[in-house]
């Protein structure tokens, strides 16, 4: 997905269908300006490991 892309309704839809003991959902805004990348792919990073830890200690 392009950072303007949202998420259609079958896309939601079949988020929705999926059960399972754990699952994570990680949404932060994006810029289209490459000087940002870099924080962009920091934040990232950052977003993954929180959730990493939470699902360690689920």
């Amino acid at each position: 997905m392009l950072y303007v892309d949202m998420p259609t309704a079958r896309v939601i839809a079949t988020l929705n269908e999926v059960r399972t003991d754990a699952c994570v959902s990680i949404y932060f805004g994006t810029t289209p300006l490459s000087e940002h990348v870099h924080e962009m792919r920091l934040t990232f990073e950052h977003l993954i490991k929180r959730a990493m830890e939470q699902l360690i200690s689920f």
